[in-house]
């Protein structure tokens, strides 16, 4: 488990050398952390596998990740606190940061990838893909090339995107 906590903190000074990197390779290392003692501890019981703690279990993750993500993104941790705090409604009166349409995009997305990522939980996507008809891969491909192109001219790029 330190080794996990290490290869992540490593992680974070990789993609860059700002404390808010590391603290995103740090809560990562320690969500795995926190995984694999529930692991151990609690393993697999008739009460856990339910579909309706799974789900919470997956909105619990993803909160999570939602949570570190705000640090990698972050310039500073004043920005990290006070975009943490907008998300927990601390700025009720603050400025619209997006449209609503907007807001709605990235909903319609959310939605999308938690429904792909919880129907393939079981499932290889190598697996996944075989089963699907070719037109239905095509037409994916062909959405996700469209969605590409239509969202480009953001001059705020993905890290990556910079080298």
């Amino acid at each position: 488990m330190i080794n996990l906590v290490i290869v992540m903190f490593l992680g974070g000074l990789w993609h860059g050398a700002a404390w808010t990197f590391v603290v995103w390779g740090l809560l990562h290392g320690s969500y795995l952390v926190i995984e694999r003692l529930l692991e151990r501890y609690v393993g697999p019981r008739s009460w856990n596998q339910h579909s309706a703690v799974q789900l919470l279990l997956g909105l619990t993750t993803y909160g999570a990740v939602l949570i570190a993500w705000v640090f990698f993104r972050a310039s500073d941790f004043t920005i990290a606190i006070r975009m943490l705090q907008g998300m927990f409604g601390g700025h009720a009166q603050g400025d619209a940061i997006l449209t609503t349409l907007q807001i709605l995009e990235i909903a319609v997305v959310t939605i999308g990838l938690f429904i792909a990522h919880w129907s393939l939980r079981n499932i290889s996507l190598e697996l996944a893909v075989a089963r699907m008809p070719r037109w239905v891969v095509t037409g994916i491909w062909v959405f996700m090339a469209c969605a590409i192109i239509l969202t480009q001219g953001n001059s705020n790029a993905f890290i990556y995107f910079q080298f």
